[in-house]
């Protein structure tokens, strides 16, 4: 209703396009294309446009920008898309000559690609109706900065071994990669250097990391990889976080699995009468399906017949802890 929250709220919509052969129903890839946001900016006040991009090989912008750019991720922590957040300022109109509240993403080989528009308010307003503006083209900028992502990380874990931490990752598609660093931080804000990790020169793209834990007992430790390219660029993985107390493992069933139109999912007793959320999210880190039940049974039925063929994650979520499991859904 035109009209935001109180406190922090932050929303969007999703779009899909696909490419096609002209007059028919076939998908088609396109070697190379650009797709630009335009006027990602703010209501002048508490509210701020943003615009993500999945899938980009590379994007432009100015060099004094107003856009914050953070990385969006999959569940395992792969790095898939690019979020362009704008400021509070208020461009006026959609105008291609406002260049510090536009980007330019690059994309190749594609038969689709997904886009986000969406805003970010800090306190009630009623100007939550947004204007956007996506064109297949790119412009002018006065000092235009091409960032291309140099990598993509499949996978980052953190496992807790005595008193060490094990921390493995995986990268794809590795370019001009110079080393890793791997940072360390007690409370998710502040971090420091806890170690480095030189690229393989040889195409080996799996790398690992030993973080020893002296002195501290109870608490969280967070880590992220900063991933450093030769030109000295970089860009932050996820955060993994390890909790020192005990945790407890929990056993969660699904069946059947593969499954077509119904999945069962079974979970611990301790989790039972209380609230569980179950989410499926698709292979790009999409939320595909979210069921809450403030007072789960041992047993939720999850009705997926309307959700695409193809491999899920699903994360099962308790006042007493998180569970995953990976699902097929097929005919």
């Amino acid at each position: 209703n035109n009209v935001t929250p109180n406190g922090l709220s932050d929303w969007y919509m999703e779009f899909e396009i696909c490419f096609l052969l002209q007059g028919t129903n076939t998908p088609t890839a396109v070697g190379q294309f650009d797709c630009s946001g335009i006027d990602i900016d703010g209501n002048g006040h508490l509210i701020s446009e943003n615009a993500t991009f999945f899938g980009l090989e590379s994007y432009m912008l100015e060099s004094n920008s107003l856009l914050q750019i953070s990385n969006v991720t999959n569940p395992t922590g792969g790095i898939i898309g690019k979020k362009f957040q704008g400021p509070v300022v208020n461009f006026v109109s959609i105008d291609t000559s406002g260049t510090p509240v536009m980007v330019t993403a690059r994309f190749k080989d594609k038969n689709q690609i997904t886009i986000r528009a969406g805003a970010r308010a800090h306190g009630q307003s009623t100007a939550a109706d947004r204007l956007y503006a996506f064109w297949f083209r790119s412009f002018n900028y006065n000092s235009a900065e091409v960032n291309i992502l140099p990598l993509k990380m499949n996978a980052f874990n953190a496992k807790l071994n005595s008193n060490k931490v094990e921390l493995n990752w995986e990268v794809s598609e590795q370019q001009n990669i110079s080393h890793y660093v791997v940072e360390r931080s007690l409370d998710g804000f502040g971090f420091a250097e806890a170690g480095l990790v030189f690229a393989n020169e040889d195409g080996l793209n799996n790398y690992k990391f030993t973080d020893l834990i002296h002195g501290k007992k109870k608490g969280m430790i967070y880590y992220r990889l900063r991933a450093v390219s030769n030109a000295g660029t970089h860009i932050f993985s996820s955060m993994r976080i390890i909790r020192m107390e005990e945790l407890q493992t929990f056993t969660v069933s699904t069946y059947p699995n593969p499954c077509v139109n119904e999945l069962r999912v079974s979970i611990p007793q301790k989790w039972q009468d209380h609230k569980v959320t179950y989410e499926l999210y698709n292979l790009k880190g999409q939320l595909v399906k979210k069921v809450e039940n403030d007072k789960a049974s041992q047993t939720e039925v999850l009705n997926v017949a309307s959700i695409n063929n193809g491999m899920y994650a699903l994360k099962i979520t308790s006042v007493a802890g998180v569970a995953s499991h990976h699902i097929i859904k097929s005919n």
